[in-house]
């Protein structure tokens, strides 16, 4: 299902101005009757203010019953303390987009903190054995919700960490100075604020820090909490913008008197940043900034070049930006025909790495991944629609000197896979006026379409059949019948396996036998290949962080034609429970299952299939597998 329910969400709305919203952290809903459940954090909930709603207070085990099947309004980070609760995709409404609509955002933070306090309660009283294995994501769930109240409106223009002087229950302690500010004025010494930092067994941060500063062990990176993200959530862009820019002018110097370029490049990165936090980036695809360094930090003056003519002042040369610099804008089309100027702006180009043939037109330094610096400036939306459009005009090429570009098949795939994933795993109500559907699934029939010519442009080759099974692997999510879909991806799996059994093993032949048996899995119920080795056994462990994984896929740190994490960890929780019902069926004939393990089992099942997230086509077969059994 990926239509969102918009109307019952309005309803849900509509409900909740009857309601005391105090300490309200969860709302279930049905998705015929009108029945809601609300909790509250506290021992004492008020009364239900209409005879068909539920109230009750939060505790750990809180379970949801068939009769919730609507969708559910609430903390995303609940499910550190309820890990069965479904707090991503359509049926999932984040509290905080709901009492923003209601007017309630002050409450909202209040509701956040008194929540934080709980999570920090339940994360203490853990076992010991357990809480090492909790105690990061706990923690970092934890700050998100109770620093925006501890902030309390003071600026973080120039602070690049925030470091606790205590235990996490002084951090989060309102009436004492639980952390403190490290900041970094323009032009100081890295060596100034990295001493600051060293003690630190976590802190939040900026992820450069780790980085730039020698003095941190680069182990405990997995212990900084972002930055970035708090600033967003706290509309402080523009002090992350200052701090941006004050960070590149040490860097600068840093490069200067060291030579190393490394400093050179995070200079450029977090400069270009700066000025795109506030910017309308919608098909932005290179930026060329002005060959002075400093003058670029300055006023942002940059050659900037979009997939497509601007439609604002198209025909102004120079543009003014929200505010008042001017920067020169061009289109992709423009700069393919060798018609934008190059001086001054030779410097490094900020661009996605397709368009690297045409960069030297302007530029020949090395270029730096613009999507990446999208990503930290919390476009993510248009990170997407960029991807997919840019990933078409390759494929389909609008004029005869898009040539120029000489972009690989491999890469137009690639790009509009990344855009397939970020469109299934956000949060899908961001996207305006319910069009998260008519996006996800024009995506996917474009990824369909980059498999096809990659197909297509193999000649009969062997590899051909490795893309035929790709696209009807990832065509599963638009089939409407699922048998036939995946029944095609396996058989045409085994043909290549065949093909090439007498050949030296490759990725290539590894990820078609990966493909294979999880298809033969879901369909015939044969045991997953491997499905539990030592490293993959600890994956399958560690919860599903949605913003991590997908800063991975951009960073490129996996292939991404690969199943993906978080499906691969629910399919080993789904083949345990497909083994439980197979054993269960093989012994009806000599012994009769007990009603309770009967019943525990579909709860199972049923608990699995509403917490079952992944990109789209992975998340539809692994639900029609669930449906099945």
């Amino acid at each position: 299902m990926t239509v969102l329910p918009v109307a019952k969400i309005r309803s849900i709305q509509q409900a909740l101005r009857q309601v005391d919203l105090t300490d309200l952290v969860l709302v279930f809903s049905q998705k015929a009757g009108d029945g809601l459940r609300l909790v509250y954090n506290c021992d004492t909930p008020p009364p239900s203010p209409h005879k068909q709603w539920q109230v009750e207070s939060l505790r750990p085990d809180l379970t949801l019953t068939d009769a919730s099947d609507g969708p559910i309004v609430g903390f995303a980070a609940l499910d550190f303390l309820l890990p069965n609760l479904p707090t991503h995709g359509i049926r999932f409404y984040r509290m905080q987009r709901m009492m923003h609509s209601l007017g309630k955002i002050d409450l909202f933070w209040q509701n956040a903190y008194r929540l934080a306090l709980t999570l920090l309660d339940y994360l203490e009283r853990l076992p010991p054995a357990e809480k090492p294995h909790h105690m990061a994501r706990g923690r970092a769930k934890i700050v998100r919700l109770a620093l925006p109240l501890l902030v309390n409106g003071r600026s973080l223009q120039n602070v690049i960490a925030i470091v606790p002087t205590g235990s996490l229950r002084d951090f989060v302690r309102r009436d004492s100075a639980g952390f403190r500010f490290v900041t970094h004025q323009e032009k100081q010494p890295l060596a100034d604020w990295s001493a600051q930092l060293e003690d630190a067994d976590w802190l939040i941060g900026l992820e450069e820090i780790g980085s730039l500063s020698p003095y941190i062990n680069a182990s405990r990176n997995h212990s900084i909490i972002p930055l970035r993200p708090l600033m967003r959530i706290l509309k402080q862009q523009a002090a992350l913008a200052d701090t941006c820019r004050a960070l590149a002018v040490t860097c600068w110097y840093e490069w200067a008197a060291q030579g190393s370029k490394p400093y050179r490049t995070v200079a450029y990165a977090l400069a270009t940043e700066s000025w795109l936090l506030q910017e309308d980036t919608d098909d932005l695809v290179a930026v060329f900034p002005h060959e002075d360094f400093a003058h670029f930090v300055k006023t942002g003056d940059a050659l900037r070049v979009y997939r497509i003519p601007k439609i604002h002042n198209a025909h102004v040369p120079h543009a003014a930006t929200a505010n008042g610099k001017a920067h020169l804008r061009e289109s992709l089309g423009d700069l393919v025909k060798g018609q934008v100027p190059s001086v001054p702006y030779r410097s490094p180009p900020i661009a996605f790495p397709v368009l690297i043939p045409i960069l030297a037109a302007v530029s020949s330094e090395d270029a730096i991944d613009l999507g990446v610096l999208l990503w930290r400036a919390g476009h993510e939306s248009e990170l997407a629609r960029t991807l997919w459009l840019l990933s078409y005009d390759l494929l389909h090429l609008p004029g005869p000197a898009w040539n120029v570009i000489e972009a690989k098949p491999k890469d137009i795939t690639g790009m509009a896979l990344q855009a397939a994933q970020i469109y299934s795993l956000l949060d899908p109500w961001r996207w305006r006026q319910g069009r998260y559907q008519q996006f996800l699934v024009g995506c996917y029939q474009h990824v369909l379409d980059c498999l096809l010519n990659q197909e297509t442009l193999a000649n009969g080759d062997l590899i051909a059949l490795f893309y035929r099974m790709l696209r009807h692997w990832h065509g599963c999510f638009l089939a409407d019948d699922m048998v036939s879909a995946l029944g095609s991806t396996v058989n045409i799996g085994r043909q290549y396996l065949s093909q090439t059994a007498s050949h030296t093993a490759t990725p290539v032949t590894e990820m078609t036998k990966t493909i294979v048996d999880i298809g033969e899995l879901c369909m015939h119920g044969a045991g997953l290949r491997r499905m539990a080795d030592a490293t993959d056994a600890q994956a399958a462990k560690r919860p599903f962080e949605v913003a991590g994984y997908l800063r991975s896929a951009l960073n490129r740190e996996f292939n991404i034609l690969l199943p993906s994490a978080p499906f691969m960890q629910r399919l080993r929780t789904y083949s345990a429970y497909h083994a439980r019902w197979t054993a269960i069926q093989e012994s009806v004939g000599t012994e009769r299952p007990s009603f309770d393990a009967l019943d525990n089992l579909q709860k199972s099942f049923g608990q699995l299939y509403r917490t079952a997230y992944a990109p789209a086509h992975e998340e539809a077969i692994l639900r029609w597998a669930i449906q099945e059994d």
